[in-house]
């Protein structure tokens, strides 16, 4: 004898925002029972069917409430079933997420940390978690992510940096070994000495030691505050493996970093003189093109390069070496960067010449004041490694209003008005006709 056959009876579904009910009926409409929860066909069959053997095997004889209860130990199976799949979705799809995080080496790594933290948090609880790193020496320890709620937000995501003492986070440190610790395992570290006793203990504290190869390079930790809490061997396989997952993400994050530095570096050297830092030919042309290329800039406020030689340079070097030299070339581009306007460029070009584009100039009267003010900083002797040593400025000006169609135009017309104030004795400055 059956209750009811599963061709007999339907499925009826209702969602509101508190709950989702699920009911099965019989072919009259009339109401078998009723689920709560997201359950699927096949658990909804499934449990008719367990209706019915139980039905069968006479608890038919039941009344109804008889008849509920006898369900209710098997619909508590499925419900923990349910549970269990849920999890197992919930954990697969954070394993996805982290991942597929892990491997988008665009995002920063503290966004990771953070978004680390919000996957991470779906499955355990992640209130208070923090991300620490040993430094090159290993002697301190760098707190590169922290949340704790005894801090508030303002400590999400930094922490300061401390030295390795005899804390929770060294016992990882030191044993290489994942720490699962209630409050009393705390209490007895601290009171062997093995720890010392901290403000605000937490309930329980879950440690996980961050591997690169077979080097300890940090630790990743939860710990919970709420009376009676504590973490479960699931949570330390769970934390394993986002361990895991965030020593990828460091070698990769400063692997990409290392990378980016030596593009930087390389770019740097490939645009920069290397004795002293200033824009080479190559930059300092470029900018003055782009100058030049910007009709507009030309029409509203114009622009002027200034062609500056050293007098009296190649004496130097004849006198007191090429090291002396070098200085002093060292010299004369911090004092020239100390004299322009911030938005100024300055560029060495080769041996003691120097190039500056002066930007914004609604007069031609500015460019002659800086020329006057190089002039005079470079009037008296320098101290240059223990040696007195003077030089000049020779200085040729040309501005864009000549209308100029070339790099090479500007620049070999300020270099013919350098060598006429050469001509007309050093240590001044000409314009272009």
């Amino acid at each position: 004898m059956f209750l009811n056959l599963k061709n007999q009876c339907r499925i009826k579904r209702k969602v509101t925002p508190e709950k989702e009910i699920c009911t099965i009926v019989n072919e009259s409409g009339a109401t078998l029972f009723t689920l709560e929860g997201s359950w699927t066909d096949e658990q909804v069959w499934r449990t008719l069917e367990i209706a019915n053997s139980s039905y069968d095997r006479g608890i038919q004889h039941f009344n109804g409430g008889q008849l509920e209860r006898a369900l209710r130990g098997q619909i508590k199976i499925l419900e923990a079933e349910l549970r269990e799949k849920e999890h197992s979705e919930k954990l697969l799809n954070a394993v996805y997420r982290i991942s597929e995080l892990t491997n988008d080496v665009s995002v920063e790594i503290n966004d990771f940390y953070k978004k680390l933290r919000d996957i991470v948090g779906e499955l355990i609880d992640v209130t208070n978690f923090y991300i620490c790193k040993l430094d090159s020496s290993g002697r301190n320890i760098d707190f590169v992510f922290y949340r704790d709620s005894q801090y508030g937000d303002e400590r999400a995501t930094a922490h300061p940096s401390r030295k390795v003492s005899d804390g929770f986070t060294e016992l990882v440190i030191r044993s290489k070994e994942t720490m699962l610790l209630s409050r009393s395992d705390m209490e007895k570290l601290c009171t062997q000495g093995v720890t010392k006793r901290r403000v605000g203990i937490s309930e329980s504290w879950l440690g996980v030691p961050l591997f690169q190869s077979e080097n300890l390079i940090g630790v990743i930790v939860v710990q919970s505050y709420i009376k009676g809490f504590m973490y479960s061997e699931a949570d330390v396989q769970l934390l394993t493996f986002v361990s895991q997952h965030v020593s990828t993400a460091i070698r990769r994050r400063d692997f990409a970093e290392q990378e980016r530095q030596q593009r930087t570096a390389l770019e740097f050297a490939a645009n920069h003189d290397e004795l002293t830092g200033l824009p080479n030919r190559t930059a300092i042309y470029s900018l003055i093109e782009k100058e030049l290329d910007n009709t507009e800039s030309r029409k509203r406020r114009g622009f002027s390069v200034m062609f500056v030689d050293l007098d009296g340079f190649k004496q130097v070097n004849d006198s007191y070496g090429h090291q002396v030299g070098d200085c002093l070339l060292q010299v004369v581009a911090k004092k020239l960067n100390s004299i322009v306007r911030e938005n100024d460029k300055i560029g060495r070009i080769g041996g003691d010449e120097f190039i500056i584009l002066l930007n914004e100039m609604s007069a031609n009267e500015l460019a002659f004041e800086i020329a006057n003010r190089v002039i005079n900083e470079f009037a008296r002797p320098l101290m240059i490694k223990g040696c007195e040593v003077s030089i000049g400025v020779s200085i040729g000006i040309a501005h864009s209003c000549s209308g100029f169609q070339s790099v090479d135009e500007m620049i070999s017309a300020a270099d013919n008005a350098m060598y006429k104030a050469k001509a007309l004795g050093k240590n001044n400055y000409q314009e272009t006709a």
